[in-house]
């Protein structure tokens, strides 16, 4: 059954502003800007007024009312982003042969060498807008940014780059994994 009108309404911030054209949306925050292009949904976005944001489907099927209720959930995680940050936090875990970590900010890539001994170097590029960095904590990495896609995509990428294949995962806890989501304030 296909229902008429569905609308949702997302709140922004005093400090946020949003500029919206067509499907097209721009989030302005004290940490940056963020774009985010939903043409490929069959929705419309409007402003409402200075601090509202607007979301409705016409004549949705079930499938297209969660897309309603995906495009809000992405925009709050837009303003969320502009405006405290997003910040993972990664452990290294190991048994016998500590992993050994390096960032090269210039490159957007990390170093993973000494993983369960192997002698390889693994290197992982990570997107821009990302910060990887090591942790005052020994063996702890923190990935932030203001993207919570592109920061967890690095954190994801970090983590699949050290897994165990071929072998019992119950046994070989070895890796890097993420221990905590939060925001940077």
């Amino acid at each position: 059954m296909k229902s008429l009108l569905n609308t949702q309404v997302v709140k922004l911030p005093s400090k946020v502003s949003a500029l919206i054209k067509g499907r097209k949306v721009e989030i302005k925050g004290p940490r940056g800007i963020l774009k985010q292009d939903f043409s490929h949904m069959q929705i419309s976005i409007e402003k409402t007024g200075k601090k509202l944001i607007k979301v409705s489907v016409w004549l949705a099927t079930r499938r297209r009312m969660e897309s309603l209720s995906t495009t809000c959930s992405l925009i709050r995680n837009m303003i969320k982003g502009v405006t405290v940050g997003i910040r993972f936090k990664m452990r290294l875990v190991y048994a016998h042969y500590p992993i050994q970590f390096q960032t090269d900010t210039e490159k957007h890539e990390i170093n993973i060498k000494n993983y369960i001994g192997q002698k390889c170097l693994r290197k992982i590029s990570y997107p821009e807008g990302v910060n990887v960095y090591p942790s005052a904590i020994k063996d702890e990495i923190i990935v932030d940014g203001t993207d919570l896609r592109t920061v967890s995509l690095a954190a994801a990428r970090i983590h699949q780059s050290a897994t165990i294949r071929l072998q019992d995962v119950r046994k070989f806890l070895d890796g890097i994994y993420i221990t905590d989501r939060t925001t940077m304030e």
